[in-house]
């Protein structure tokens, strides 16, 4: 994964480049919601934006968390351009409840996680298609793994043959890391340990991730 701090560089830029000024911030508790969001301050200041507020919630947050913050953020004085909402994916649909019951819809909105994901459009239905999401992978990458010979679009079209879902970066993540230790094994002549994270630590690994 890349480092929290450049998680949302892009899509800040983005942003900024079609007008947004003014962000807010919604974060779960733990240590990558919280790392991701913590860095909105610096990449406000880097693109002349206004961070207005922040707003952390519990770990596993229910619509009711969620609820104070959609009815603050929706008064006219504190509506904001933008809408970080740094969550696990339980969270989404949940921030996604409290919106509808609020009444109100942030211009953009942008979530670290969920986009992407088929449980995440089936419960939020066509709303989706008015949000953003940030991935470190896609099926389009132009990379090939060295162990299956499979590009990214051929992991993402046998995953869907065996799975009847979409692919997401982590389960590219996931079929990328037992790749690299199979290589390993493999470099490595044996299966010990020790031979193997040589391999790990010294080796250079092409992936489909």
């Amino acid at each position: 994964l890349p480092p929290t701090s450049n998680y949302f560089s892009h899509a800040v830029e983005a942003l900024q480049k079609e007008g947004a000024r003014t962000i807010a911030s919604v974060w779960e508790k733990g240590s990558f919601t919280s790392g991701v969001c913590n860095a909105l301050p610096a990449l406000a200041d880097q693109h002349g934006m206004t961070l207005q507020s922040e707003w952390p919630v519990p770990t596993n947050p229910t619509s009711e968390n969620f609820d104070n913050i959609t009815n603050v953020l929706a008064k006219d004085e504190n509506n904001p351009d933008v809408v970080f909402t740094c969550v696990y994916s339980a969270g989404c649909a949940e921030w996604i409840k409290s919106l509808r019951k609020s009444g109100w819809s942030p211009r953009a909105q942008v979530f670290t996680v969920c986009v992407g994901m088929d449980e995440f459009v089936e419960t939020v239905g066509t709303d989706v298609q008015y949000m953003l999401g940030i991935s470190p992978w896609d099926p389009s990458l132009l990379v090939k793994d060295h162990v299956t010979g499979w590009s990214a679009a051929d992991f993402a079209s046998n995953f869907f043959a065996i799975t009847s879902r979409h692919s997401t970066y982590q389960a590219a993540s996931a079929a990328a890391s037992i790749a690299v230790l199979v290589d390993a094994i493999e470099r490595a002549n044996s299966t010990k340990p020790g031979l193997v994270t040589n391999q790990l630590v010294d080796g250079k690994y092409a992936t489909l991730y």
